[in-house]
């Protein structure tokens, strides 16, 4: 699974969050971020997880297409 960076981002802003806090507070190492700004895939679990820490749903990360 892709996440958008772009989507990912905006929301983090929106959260008054940077993407290393969401990072932390997902419980997720940072290369997570490296992978996730690379446009690597990551697990199901771990798109789950960084959604929770922005409260908002994985569909709202994923990258379409």
């Amino acid at each position: 699974m892709r996440i958008n960076y772009k989507k990912f981002f905006l929301l983090c802003a929106d959260a008054g969050l940077s993407t290393v806090d969401v990072i932390r507070k997902a419980n997720c190492s940072t290369c997570v971020l490296a992978n996730m700004k690379n446009g690597k895939d990551l697990r199901s679990k771990t798109v789950s997880k960084i959604a929770a820490a922005l409260n908002v749903k994985p569909a709202e990360l994923i990258t379409e297409g």
